[in-house]
């Protein structure tokens, strides 16, 4: 018998058993199709009834919801925030707006997340469409789940930040557009306040979300790699999303970029050596996407990233037993001095 299966008698399960995956089906099938039913199990709820159905003998019992219905229901609830959302964005009030990003937060937060097995996170920079769409990057983050990553994605609207600064820095460097920069700090500090419920309701999450960026914390972090006035393509934008990635403990990073898009090379692929310098941990794979480039040279870099990114993780987890080894050991002599 299962673990999950502990009846009275070896004749309380018929030879033919009907396994819904609802325990509360199981109950509704017993009673209203079988005849002198009654409950043989109920281990951890997992209700198993035994009956006749004219005249044959027959067990119905719960197959548990299990991890394709887990799967199922985390899109089901996906996708109903997004029908919802898309109804808030063209009619709701401040507080419907602020509520409804607790409300969100707190319905993932029901999703139990086994973390028994640790995995390597990976985050994904780059131009901003090739970025987002699967149709662009092949599919990068599937793959990257394949490869047994977590897969991390920054906030959108940590780009359009990007996109308001523009003028603000042109009137930092070059002194012009002076009521322009106005206007898009204006623009910026309304985003910022907007944003401000999205942070609170993430910061009481115990799921470790990445918080929405401060555009200014991220411009500062750029100062001593490249120049802010790199604002083609994703900009000095790339580089800093590569160094929040690192600085929250996401070491591993694939940076998709178009063949041809010489700004993002520079800003991406140009400035990985700089990184590295300061980051020795960085593991961080440029990878190009174009209709030429090929699908089995993309996957073979992610492979070698994820390699690296595996090995990486299997060290610090040997150096954090060590460490913790060796203060057991300390703790255990002082307590024997004392």
């Amino acid at each position: 018998m299962s673990l999950h299966i502990k009846t009275e008698y070896d004749d309380d399960i018929a030879k033919l058993v009907i396994m819904p995956g609802d325990p509360v089906r199981v109950k509704f099938i017993a009673e209203n199709y079988l005849d002198d039913y009654k409950l043989v199990n109920n281990v951890r709820l997992n209700l198993a009834y035994t009956g006749y159905y004219k005249g044959v003998k027959v067990t119905v019992m719960s197959s548990g919801m299990g991890c394709p219905s887990m799967a199922i229901y985390a899109k089901e609830l996906f996708d109903y925030w997004m029908e919802k959302c898309k109804k808030l964005v063209n009619k709701s009030s401040i507080k419907e707006f602020k509520q409804s990003i607790f409300d969100i937060v707190s319905d993932f937060e029901k999703i139990e997340i086994d973390t028994s097995v640790i995995k390597p996170k990976v985050g994904i920079v780059g131009e901003v469409l090739i970025k987002y769409h699967p149709f662009g990057n092949n599919f990068v983050a599937d793959k990257l789940e394949q490869e047994g990553a977590e897969v991390i994605l920054p906030d959108f609207m940590g780009f359009i930040k990007f996109i308001a600064t523009h003028k603000i820095t042109f009137n930092k460097l070059i002194k012009t557009d002076a009521i322009k920069a106005k206007l898009f700090k204006t623009a910026i500090k309304l985003i910022d306040l907007l944003e401000k419920p999205v942070i609170s309701a993430l910061n009481n999450s115990k799921k470790g979300y990445l918080l929405p960026c401060n555009i200014w914390d991220l411009e500062e972090k750029v100062n001593d790699i490249l120049s802010i006035g790199n604002q083609t393509g994703e900009g000095w934008f790339l580089t800093a999303e590569m160094i929040e990635y690192i600085e929250h403990d996401i070491p591993n990073i694939v940076c998709v970029q178009p063949f041809a898009c010489l700004p993002n090379h520079v800003v991406g692929k140009g400035v990985i050596k700089t990184i590295r310098s300061k980051f020795p941990e960085a593991n961080i794979a440029p990878i190009d996407y174009d209709p030429g480039a090929s699908e089995a040279n993309q996957t073979n870099r992610i492979k070698l990233m994820m390699t690296v990114a595996k090995d990486n993780l299997k060290n610090k987890n040997n150096i954090n037993k060590a460490i913790k080894k060796e203060n057991y050991i300390i703790d255990e002599k002082n307590k024997i001095s004392n």
